[in-house]
């Protein structure tokens, strides 16, 4: 087991998050997740786990032990009959696709990006947008968990079904996750359909618009009229991706040009509604692209950028939708970065913001350095959103606290009992926790 003598400050992708930890600690196994365990029983201290740091809220602060999980990436098992593959917790999305690529598997869903560990993803329910599809925590069919007192349990479909679904969103509080097995499909390709539509023609036809494709999402860059809408079916067509054109979007488009005109707008936020207009005009164009799954529905890597999102009943997506465009013309605010509205299907698990119904979430995005046009821009949308009962993606900043969550989550006080039993002694406490489950 790896332990830094000298702990880094932890600071997450966005640069929202921080804290100073006691130490890192990199275990290769089970035993020596459950050895740091019992150490920091003995010591009075906390643990946290961290993959990537991709999430914006302070899920995975911690001041005692920072558990790093990337000495555990490997494949355990790959199950051709079942279509299901097993893995250890830390290992990245990109590692992930790659090795289910090798055995023609896939995961019909993902997220954006995939630089993000499996451990991380489940935790926080983290999602793509396929409106017969629930979040990729809902692929997980069987798991085992390093609980606080140092045992391993597991738990599956057909063995303790309750602990499965209070762990496919656990937000870190059941255990340490070390293994995962996930139900995959047969390697398939899409074709990807961009459309440019005026703002009110998708609020008149979203109900048509969401049944009208297997993956649909949409952008809206405020302060413009129009709306880019990605649709994706399954396709036989071999592949057209390029990877200069995925280099050149990530490296040169996304980390060069995006980010400049980001910092850019921070220092004259009175130019953000024209330079919008000119970043649609160039990036908002019809398009069609071809090519595996995993390689078409994951973006490339963003630049830096502040995030909000919740999940609410699909049926008020356009209401939600019109929501956002009015509250910031009403609160006269600059928003320099585009909100995302996506669907997903209902899943089982107890902490997951679609679980129990299919949901649409919408994303409210904007780049750092805002200033007060982020806080009151955030605060009208948590306003918006806590209007429609709407549940907050754990891994993105948002306010609302345990009364609030208790209400609009059937499962939370399931899961706190849980946790109880789990985690008597709060060994995996934190303030994310302190303010979401209480003490």
């Amino acid at each position: 087991m790896s332990q830094n003598p000298s702990p880094p400050r932890f600071q997450n992708w966005a640069g929202t998050a921080s804290s100073q930890p006691r130490a890192w600690i990199a275990p290769q196994n089970e035993a020596e997740i459950a050895d740091t365990l019992s150490r920091a029983g003995r010591e009075g201290r906390t643990v946290k786990v961290v993959g990537a740091g991709h999430s914006w809220s302070d899920i995975a602060c911690s001041d005692g032990y920072l558990l790093q999980l990337d000495r555990m990436q490997r494949v355990v098992r790959v199950d051709h009959a079942r279509q299901q593959i097993t893995v250890q917790a830390g290992i990245r999305l990109h590692r992930l696709v790659a090795a289910m690529a090798q055995h023609g598997m896939t995961l019909p869903v993902i997220g954006s990006v995939t630089q993000q560990s499996i451990a991380g993803a489940i935790a926080t329910g983290t999602h793509g947008s396929a409106p017969s599809l629930g979040c990729l925590s809902s692929r997980v069919v069987g798991l085992r968990l390093v609980s606080a007192d140092g045992r391993v349990v597991s738990a599956s479909l057909d063995k303790d079904r309750d602990l499965l679904h209070a762990a496919q969103v656990h937000i870190g509080a059941l255990g340490v996750l070390s293994e995962v097995t996930l139900a995959t499909v047969p390697a398939f390709h899409l074709r990807e359909e961009q459309s440019v539509q005026p703002f009110d023609d998708v609020l008149r036809d979203l109900p048509q618009i969401i049944d009208s494709a297997p993956y649909v999402k949409l952008w809206w860059l405020p302060h413009c009229d129009s709306i880019l809408l990605s649709r994706c079916y399954p396709t036989t067509r071999a592949s057209d991706l390029s990877r200069v054109s995925h280099f050149l979007d990530e490296k040169v488009v996304n980390r060069w040009l995006f980010s400049g005109i980001l910092r850019w707008a921070s220092l004259r936020p009175a130019d953000i509604p024209r330079v919008n207009q000119v970043v649609a005009a160039a990036y908002f164009r019809p398009r069609t692209r071809h090519g595996p799954n995993t390689s078409v529905l994951p973006v490339p890597m963003p630049p830096i950028h502040e995030e909000t999102e919740y999940a609410f009943p699909r049926k008020h997506a356009g209401a939600a939708l019109s929501g956002l465009r009015d509250l910031i013309a009403r609160h006269r605010v600059r928003i320099n970065f585009p909100a995302e509205l996506r669907f997903v299907a209902a899943d089982a698990a107890w902490l997951s913001p679609t679980g129990g119904q299919d949901s649409a979430c919408l994303g409210a995005y904007i780049g750092c350095g805002m200033g007060r046009d982020r806080a009151d821009y955030f605060a009208a949308f948590e306003e918006l959103m806590t209007s429609l009962s709407a549940r907050p993606h754990w891994g993105k900043q948002f306010s609302v606290g345990k009364n609030y969550l208790q209400r609009v989550y059937p499962g939370f006080d399931r899961f706190v009992a849980l946790r109880q039993t789990l985690d008597p002694q709060r060994l995996f406490q934190n303030d994310f926790l302190r303010r979401t489950l209480g003490d």
